[in-house]
């Protein structure tokens, strides 16, 4: 497997996307609520953006996922 990939769409009707690319340990967002601009993810937490609840519980658990990263995310 080269990449982890998830999708969510919010209560709000906005798609999000997540990737994980196993080759260089990095983490992805974008989303359509940022015209599909991709976000760097590190420790679970997407840089520059403001998310919802439920959106930030959705990559976390992305993220746990993706990496098997079990510690307590900020």
């Amino acid at each position: 497997m080269e990449k982890y990939r998830a999708e969510f769409t919010n209560e709000y009707g906005e798609d999000w996307v997540f990737e994980y690319d196993y080759s260089t340990g990095t983490g992805l967002l974008k989303g359509s609520d940022i015209d599909w601009i991709s976000c760097p993810v590190i420790k679970g937490g997407a840089i520059g953006l403001n998310l919802t609840k439920s959106e930030l519980a959705w990559m976390r658990t992305c993220w746990r996922e993706a990496t098997g990263d079990l510690q307590e995310l900020g």
